[in-house]
């Protein structure tokens, strides 16, 4: 059976759709256990740079990158 352009563009559509929000729900979880993983550290003892460093090589960010995460974690 055929499809024509415009149900092809609306199952296109929806697949995109449905990719987008896979891939924004695993960055929000990713987040929140990154988030977490330093508040646990920090409860552990370990000093600030310490905490930066290690979230900044497990997770392959720039040590900005995990200074900001730091400061959300402290925050919330």
């Amino acid at each position: 059976m055929k499809i024509n352009l415009r149900e092809q563009d609306i199952e296109y559509r929806i697949e995109k759709g449905i990719a987008q929000g896979i891939e924004q729900g695993v960055m929000q979880g990713t987040n929140e256990t990154t988030l977490k993983m330093i508040r646990a550290m920090k409860d552990d003892g370990l000093a600030k740079a310490q905490i930066v460093r290690l979230v900044a090589q497990s997770r392959q960010i720039s040590e900005a990158e995990a200074q900001r995460y730091y400061q959300m974690a402290i925050a919330g």
